[in-house]
């Protein structure tokens, strides 16, 4: 009886200008009613049941929400436009459809997207605290002879015999015998390295901050070209109109949380900050 039902609905169908994607309840109602006065038991329920099914696979388009719901709306007609304009297969339909719906309800910024990472770079950047500007270059790698590059790109971009302090890190690559023998070449150039874990006292790492918010996350780049070619672009709009990263923080504030911090640690591991002791080379 089902499967008779169905192959007259499909009969009917073919007889008439109906686009398959289109059909609804209205049409099976159309079809129901195409004998006035007879009555097809059973044929209405096995028809919706089909109708159902039809939707689940992305053949027919899905039922229209009720006005009031205008972000049920928007998912249907987000959903309509990647089968009818896109063609994408049910499951891949739904895949988008996840992320339209995470957008809608608030709970996108808290999320990343799934992405393929097409390459990697590097990036050596200087930030000068007066002023704001920021000289950087963008290396494949991150050895001593990257760096070394960029001691001398600063040797160049500051002339002169004004002493150049750098803050940097606890990286192995800011202290190689090659960059300290540099560095004794150039006394201008006096290096502070900041401790381990503690590159939020570096300033320039707001500057990177505002790299990865304004520029890199949640960004396409199909190369590594593209990639670089989006820090540049910052890095050149940035230095247009720099601005000065001025400590709020008073030191007294910056001691009490690191001493709250602590003994909260100390409450979930007794001892965990208590100064370690490395063990000598024999």
């Amino acid at each position: 009886m089902q499967m008779y039902a169905i192959a007259r609905f499909s009969k009917w169908l073919c007889d008439r200008p109906f686009d398959l994607r289109q059909v609804d309840e209205a049409t099976i109602e159309r079809f129901l009613k195409r004998d006035p006065g007879v009555v097809h038991s059973g044929e209405s329920a096995t028809l919706r049941r089909l109708l159902a099914m039809l939707r689940r696979v992305g053949v027919t388009l899905a039922k229209v929400p009720e006005p009031g719901n205008c972000q049920q709306r928007f998912i249907d007609d987000y959903r309509h436009y990647l089968l009818r304009e896109r063609g994408l297969a049910e499951a891949t339909l739904l895949y988008f459809v996840r992320f339209a719906e995470q957008f809608i309800s608030g709970r996108w910024g808290t999320m990343t997207h799934d992405y393929k990472r097409n390459g990697t770079t590097t990036l050596f950047a200087a930030l000068e605290t007066l002023q704001g500007k920021v000289v950087g270059e963008c290396y494949e790698r991150h050895r001593h002879q990257e760096f070394l590059k960029f001691l001398r790109l600063l040797d160049a971009e500051f002339p002169g015999d004004i002493p150049l302090h750098l803050i940097t890190d606890n990286y192995g690559t800011h202290k190689h015998s090659k960059v300290k023998a540099w560095l004794k070449r150039h006394p201008r150039f006096v290096a502070h390295f900041v401790p381990t874990s503690s590159s939020w006292m570096n300033l320039v790492e707001r500057w990177f901050g505002h790299l990865d918010s304004k520029a890199i996350r949640r960004g396409v780049f199909r190369s590594v070209a593209d990639l670089q070619t989006s820090i540049e672009t910052f890095l050149k709009v940035w230095n247009k109109n720099p601005k000065p990263f001025v400590w709020t923080a008073t030191v007294e504030s910056i001691q009490e949380k690191l001493t709250r911090c602590r003994q909260t640690l100390e409450r979930v591991q007794p001892g965990c900050t208590s100064p370690k002791s490395r063990k000598r080379k024999r």
